[in-house]
């Protein structure tokens, strides 16, 4: 008994064997063995491949991809171009601000010194003036007292 018994559950295990390899066909909506859906892919293959539209198909999709990596390409460009652009002008705003920055230091130092001199200008008169107001009279007293 137990032999019959496994030769069945062998002949069940070959038809859920064959059950699951089988596969649903969409385009007839029936049962069909894999090799046979193979088959007949490779068959529409063959056919395909003999069409003169599938290869305009395909040169069309390449010059379309063609045409949107060039695409991709002149934006990047533009984009790197711009980027550029802005670095420049950063770059000119930076040494244009620096270079306002020198001229005013330039005029605030030119600005210190003219005042320091004439200061020094003022200093000078008033340190020559008593000299000479005390020289006067220095020489007055020396005169009067000649004539005394």
């Amino acid at each position: 008994m137990e032999v019959i018994e496994e030769n069945s559950q062998e002949d069940e295990n070959l038809e859920d064997q064959r059950e699951r390899t089988c596969v649903i066909d969409l385009a007839t909506n029936r049962y069909e063995h894999p090799r046979e859906l193979l088959r007949r892919a490779n068959t529409n293959c063959e056919r395909e491949e003999g069409d003169p539209r599938k290869g305009q198909m395909i040169l069309h999709g390449r010059e379309m991809l063609r045409d949107e990596y060039e695409r991709e390409r002149e934006i990047a460009c533009a984009r790197g171009n711009e980027e550029r652009l802005d670095r420049v002008q950063i770059e000119a705003n930076t040494e244009r601000r620096r270079r306002r920055r020198e001229e005013t230091e330039q005029q605030e130092i030119q600005e210190a010194i003219r005042q320091n001199n004439h200061e020094n200008k003022l200093k000078q008169a008033r340190l020559k003036r008593p000299m000479r107001e005390d020289l006067d009279k220095s020489l007055s007293e020396e005169i009067l007292k000649e004539m005394a």
